[in-house]
C-alpha cells in the first residue's frame, strides 16, 4: 500500500540539465505572475516553502524554522542542503 503524499511535497525527475533551467525560468515566471492576494502571505514556524538561496539566486525546497521578530523576515532551513539562513518575505 503506498503511503499518502502530503500537498506540500513537490517532485522533479531531472533527464537532462537543461531542464533545471527551464524549471528555474518557470519558477521565476510564477513569481512575477502572482495574484495580488498572496501580498500578505505570512508563513507560520513548520511551513514548507520554496525559499530563493541567497549564495546561488536558486530556489530550493525549505522549511520555516523561525519568524524574525518585527517581520523582518524568516529564518529558513534548505530541506535538501541541509544549511539554514535568515531570508526577507519577498526571497520565499
Amino acid at each position: 500500500m503506498l503511503e499518502p503524499i502530503s500537498p506540500s511535497s513537490f517532485y522533479v525527475r531531472i533527464t537532462k540539465l537543461s531542464a533545471i533551467k527551464e524549471l528555474e525560468s518557470m519558477l521565476a515566471e510564477l513569481l512575477v505572475s502572482l495574484p495580488a492576494q498572496l501580498a500578505d502571505f505570512s508563513p507560520k514556524a513548520g511551513s514548507v516553502v520554496a525559499a530563493c538561496y541567497t549564495v546561488s539566486d536558486e530556489w530550493h525546497r525549505a522549511k520555516i524554522r523561525k519568524v524574525l521578530a518585527g517581520k523582518r523576515g524568516f529564518e529558513v532551513v534548505y530541506v535538501d542542503r541541509g544549511n539554514s539562513e535568515a531570508l526577507p518575505p519577498d526571497r520565499l
